[in-house]
């Protein structure tokens, strides 16, 4: 049950991201899209997957308002930056493959620093949630004993079904609701 109230968060985090640039129509778009995607089945997975989405989600969100020009009060910046911390470290400690939400966020603020110069509460942002990888740090020390090696018995075939085909399908939907934005853009 938790894996459904994660994957609605992620949709409407998608909403919000999409609305602040584009109009109601194209984030009623992509606030649709996750339903017609694979990781559709992460919703009712027990597994933390869902969380990891709706956590990688609002920190795009948090990190958006915590950057955006004119966007508001010092207060509201400093919340924004507390939410991108938890949603960041929520990430990270919810799945290994939490770490990845770090690369379009760096990017971002390094594209963004070419214009506006470093922003260091955000950096330290990324820096403090980074720091909870440590927390596994014993963990990993205490259950290596019992874990099989992770590439045992896989073909790269493996890799494709279980990645690249997921990945594709996401490629996908991402490019159909960006012609449709566009369009609706238009308008």
């Amino acid at each position: 049950i938790p894996a459904m109230p994660c994957f609605a968060a992620m949709m409407l985090s998608v909403f919000v991201f999409v609305r602040r640039r584009l109009p109601p129509t194209a984030a009623l778009l992509a606030f649709a899209l996750p339903m017609t995607l694979p990781v559709v089945s992460f919703s009712i997975q027990s597994r933390p997957y869902a969380l990891w989405l709706a956590a990688s989600g609002w920190a795009l969100v948090c990190w958006q308002s915590a950057v955006r020009e004119g966007g508001g009060t010092e207060r509201r910046r400093i919340l924004s930056l507390w939410g991108l911390y938890a949603s960041l470290t929520a990430a990270i400690l919810a799945h290994y493959v939490g770490a990845l939400i770090f690369l379009p966020l760096v990017a971002g603020e390094l594209w963004r620093s070419r214009k506006t110069g470093r922003d260091l509460p955000v950096w330290l942002t990324f820096a403090a949630a980074a720091a909870a990888i440590a927390v596994y740090v014993p963990f990993l020390k205490a259950s290596a004993i019992y874990r099989v090696h992770p590439w045992h018995g896989v073909v790269p075939h493996d890799l494709e079904e279980t990645y690249l085909l997921g990945i594709s399908a996401v490629a996908l939907g991402i490019i159909i609701l960006s012609v449709a934005a566009h369009m609706l853009g238009r308008e």
